[in-house]
């Protein structure tokens, strides 16, 4: 998401990340490590905390800027 938003949007970079994830999450429930409502909790929650912190951290133009000010 991050180098989406600062450079082109591409597919590949999204095609790596889901199946790297989706092996390990495999391969944690194979080897008895978490049941499958772990991974699925963990996969919303990965989505979520990924998608929204980038977008938070973008510089927009004028009123529509959602970077955090301090």
């Amino acid at each position: 998401m991050t180098l989406g938003i600062r450079h082109e949007q591409r597919v590949w970079p999204w095609i790596v990340a889901v199946a790297m994830g989706s092996m390990v999450a495999a391969e944690r429930v194979a080897a008895g490590r978490h049941f499958y409502t772990d991974v699925a909790v963990g996969a919303v929650a990965g989505a979520a905390v990924g998608t929204l912190v980038p977008l938070g951290h973008r510089r927009g133009g004028g009123d529509s800027a959602l970077a955090f000010r301090f």
